[in-house]
């Protein structure tokens, strides 16, 4: 055994109690103190005759041992005759009077762990006249332990010096109940919730993984199957020797649907691949940025009772979906540009299906929030790929001839078709980069077949495009042959994406406000009214916040439909006086 084995061990102590009748001499025990203590550190001196109420079963009381309370009562700051003071009235109250001492012992024996027997096991139970049944003993048992224990904390508690109970037993400082909780800022939050959809994704990234190789095949198998190649450009040219013979216009305009065919079969089948790979990436991606919304429903109410921001959870869920999306859209889109190896540039592609899942995600939301959890799938995939299709510009009501001369069908096709904008753009990209009469490019000595428009109205209705008219002094970069895309429609996109995205925001707010442990939107209008109209509550109203959000949806729709119907998309790269040229061939709806 070491130093210090030996220094814990002479160092051991336990405390110990005794129930003891008071005599005439007191309790039978004379009581001393250390030279210079006044107060407290009584040590047994001499035991006299005593008489125990309740016998300890393993000590009697020794010389030496240390007394530290009577009766529940500390004797730290207590004389030699307070003590005995305490005693003699003690024996006052009754004939038979008995006292609880609590003694502390020094023992050189080791009682660490389990050498130590409990004390309720020293002390035996007080003499009982009838003999209790188990129950009743048991009972018994237990108000005697508390008693006890209620006794020894009060010694503890007297004895205390007095430094230690202002550190640890002092009460708190006074604070009006309930105390208000301090509100976490919504910026911390959103931190807090962009960390967790992280580690979510982390968690169920097999599943991820699942979900994108889906989206991977779909697109490659598209692509196989429907990407034009350069056979959709074939013509002999000797069937068009008979051009030669053409004296006049009127002639050619007649000619020009045979003339073109061949070009105009090209550009459908850009439209045609267009429309069937972005309404099935886009149905893929919306039924995948709902989950995180959906899966999580349960969660998010608990959460909004619990007083976490709704708004921080909303904009952390578009924050991880956009990215995720985001994220398997441009894989996507490389491996779109790999397999149909088309004419114009990577950067095409991109933004064209990095914006198609812009469009998807915000739908995708919408919906998830809007629409009962059980119905979100189907909802999201009709909508996604019915209305996506009638207002792509390749099918009816939503063709391009209708999209350009119908003000109504151009803004219902911009705000709520995810693929209005991703069939046009990827067209007229692929278009622009061919030469000149094989696509949207036209030469410098191009006139107008003003017949044409007459005598085939029902073809020139099929194959019309804003961008490629002269009628309302448009002037395109679609008209001179470059690779680099056609990008009139991006500031559109983003605005719409972001105009869907503050809709959600505010039907989270507004739907399943009582699962949310919130009041109605009435009552908490008329709380909110009759509140007093400082400053501070000013900026917190609830009114106020709502017109604020209103106004701000307002803003972007009118942002997105100035967008949608803007004249002069883009100016053209060597901005000639005169752009009064013929509309060339054009993507039309379903005439092959």
């Amino acid at each position: 055994m070491n130093q210090l084995d030996t220094h814990k061990k002479a160092m051991s102590s336990y405390c110990f109690e005794v129930a003891l009748y008071i005599n005439e001499e007191g309790i039978g025990l004379v009581l001393g103190q250390p030279d210079g203590v006044e107060r407290g550190n009584f040590v047994v001196k001499e035991v006299g005759q005593i008489r125990h109420a309740r016998v300890s079963v393993v000590n009697d009381i020794q010389v030496g041992d240390k007394v530290v309370g009577i009766n529940g009562q500390g004797l730290c700051n207590m004389t030699l005759e307070d003590v005995e003071a305490l005693l003699s009235h003690l024996s006052s109250i009754s004939e038979h009077s008995f006292v609880l001492v609590n003694f502390v012992r020094k023992d050189e024996e080791d009682h660490s762990d389990d050498s130590f027997e409990d004390e309720s096991k020293r002390i035996s139970p007080p003499l009982q006249p009838d003999k209790p049944s188990n129950v009743d003993g048991a009972l018994a048992k237990a108000r005697v332990a508390r008693e006890k224990l209620y006794r020894q904390w009060n010694v503890h508690f007297e004895n205390a010096p007095m430094s230690h109970r202002e550190k640890y037993y002092s009460p708190p400082e006074v604070f009006p109940l309930p105390r208000t909780p301090k509100a976490v800022p919504t910026w911390r939050q959103l931190l807090v919730q962009l960390r967790r959809n992280c580690l979510l994704t982390w968690r169920n990234r097999d599943s991820r993984l699942i979900d994108s190789m889906i989206f991977f095949v779909a697109v490659f198998f598209i692509e196989m199957v429907s990407a034009p190649g350069p056979d959709k450009w074939n013509y002999d040219p000797r069937e068009l020797t008979w051009i030669l013979f053409i004296s006049s216009p009127n002639d050619a305009s007649a000619f020009i649907r045979i003339v073109f065919f061949w070009a105009l079969f090209g550009i459908y089948s850009i439209v045609l691949n267009a429309a069937i790979v972005g309404v099935i990436a886009s149905v893929l991606i919306g039924l995948n940025s709902t989950k995180i919304i959906t899966d999580k429903k349960l969660e998010f109410y608990r959460e909004a009772q619990s007083g976490v921001s709704v708004t921080a959870f909303y904009i952390a869920a578009n924050i991880t979906s956009t990215i995720e999306q985001g994220i398997v859209a441009v894989a996507g889109a490389a491996l779109s540009y790999s397999v149909a190896n088309p004419s114009s540039t990577f950067t095409v592609y991109l933004w064209n299906y990095f914006m198609l899942s812009w469009l998807s995600v915000a739908w995708g939301h919408f919906f998830s929030i809007i629409v009962p959890q059980g119905s979100v799938t189907i909802v999201v995939a009709f909508y996604n790929a019915a209305i996506g299709l009638l207002f792509c510009g390749a099918l009816g009501p939503g063709t391009f001839l209708n999209l350009y001369h119908n003000t109504g069908i151009a803004v219902i096709a911009g705000l709520f078709s995810p693929l209005r904008f991703f069939v046009e753009s990827m067209a007229v990209s692929e278009a622009t980069c061919l030469p000149v009469q094989g696509g949207y490019t036209i030469g410098s000595n191009a006139f107008n077949f003003t017949s044409y428009e007459k005598e085939y109205s029902y073809w020139w209705g099929n194959t019309y495009m804003a961008h490629t008219s002269a009628d309302n002094n448009v002037d395109s970069s679609a008209l001179e042959q470059h690779c680099g895309g056609w990008f009139w429609w991006l500031p559109a996109s983003i605005a719409v994406g972001i105009m869907i995205r503050i809709a959600g925001g505010i039907a989270i707010h507004c739907k399943d406000r009582s699962k949310q442990g919130k009041k109605t939107l009435l009552l908490e209008a008329k709380e909110d009214f009759s509140r007093p109209r400082s400053m501070k509550a000013l900026f917190q109203s609830f009114i106020l916040t709502g017109i604020v959000l209103f106004l701000v949806l307002a803003g972007f729709l009118v942002l997105s439909i100035w967008l949608i119907l803007r004249t002069n998309p883009e100016e053209h790269p060597n901005n000639p006086e005169d752009m009064n040229m013929h509309r060339l061939i054009d993507t039309f709806s379903s005439t092959y």
